[in-house]
């Protein structure tokens, strides 16, 4: 299922890199292909954050291509996190008021 680039996540760029199928939005937007928005609640300790959030992606993205998949990443205040990585959830990330108000259609923990 193809992975749809809908927000500035460095991973979306990554994973094209590496050969896989991502949509930019514009041509998400032209198919007519179901859209499933599927949440990635990302618990993982810094040095596995970004690997996680890839790994992840990666296994939606390929999946068969009869969805386009819109994953959205977010996490939970509290955790310990290094500046880089809050840096990096406050810039790539959205929050949990977002997600509530959007609505998911799955949700990978």
């Amino acid at each position: 299922m193809p992975i749809v680039e809908h927000s500035q996540l460095p991973t979306f760029s990554d994973l094209r890199r590496q050969g896989l199928t991502v949509l930019s939005l514009q041509d998400a937007q032209r198919q007519d292909i179901r859209a499933l928005h599927v949440g990635l609640l990302n618990l993982m300790p810094d040095a596995a954050f970004q690997l996680t959030e890839q790994q992840f992606i990666r296994l939606v993205g390929g999946s068969n291509q009869i969805a386009q998949f819109y994953v959205h990443c977010f996490t939970v205040d509290g955790l310990p996190r290094s500046a880089a990585t809050q840096a990096y959830i406050a810039g790539h990330y959205e929050d949990l008021a977002s997600i509530y108000a959007q609505g998911l259609d799955a949700l990978i923990v």
